[in-house]
């Protein structure tokens, strides 16, 4: 299901739905639905994403592979601002933990 959830977020970042990089979502936290982090995130930035209070979904890609996904070098981290695009995300990952 993680290539579902890659899929949206590819779509999302072209519809302008879609931020990469933690620097850019700790600026305004609260405007995202959902966050999508790499499985190879230091321990500092785990704490981190964590301590914004934004539900987040753990993905299997790492963060060359997500990158790699989204046109960028190395993703550790994407935020989704729009609400249809988070609920599909979020659906996906419920589906994949069955």
């Amino acid at each position: 299901m993680d290539h579902k959830i890659v899929s949206l977020l590819g779509l999302a970042r072209r519809a302008g739905k879609a931020v990469l990089g933690y620097d850019q979502i700790q600026k305004r936290p609260r405007i995202f639905r959902v966050l999508v982090a790499a499985s190879d995130v230091s321990d500092r930035t785990k704490k981190n994403i964590e301590a914004l209070s934004v539900p987040t979904v753990w993905i299997s890609y790492t963060k060359k592979e997500l990158g790699a996904k989204m046109g960028a070098a190395e993703v550790a981290v994407t935020g989704v601002t729009d609400g249809h695009f988070a609920d599909q995300i979020i659906l996906y990952a419920k589906r994949r933990s069955l």
